[in-house]
């Protein structure tokens, strides 16, 4: 069984935003991580990445933010039909 990634944290400025999470040590190793953002009630791919990363970069408005408006993501551990989603993860975009 697919075990999600842990609560992922979110650095961001008021352009760059990288978000970073764990994956416990001997769990099935997924295929890939997919970042999610909150649009709304729905959530929206942002990326993905490899199961042998982390993190991942990417702009404040790819994750629908600006200056001073709140950001919401997730991570989702992905293999073959499973997924495994981690908690969200809600931060605020620095005005400055």
């Amino acid at each position: 069984m697919l075990v999600p990634p842990t609560k992922p944290t979110v650095a961001l400025t008021k352009s760059r935003a990288t978000i970073s999470w764990q994956f416990p040590v001997g769990a099935t190793t997924p295929s890939a991580f997919v970042i999610e953002r909150k649009s709304g009630n729905a959530w929206v791919t942002v990326g993905e990445v490899a199961a042998d990363k982390r993190t991942f970069a990417t702009t404040v408005r790819a994750l629908g933010g600006s200056a001073g408006k709140s950001v919401t993501v997730r991570v989702v551990a992905t293999l073959g039909d499973q997924r495994a989603e981690s908690p969200s993860t809600t931060a605020r975009v620095p005005r400055r």
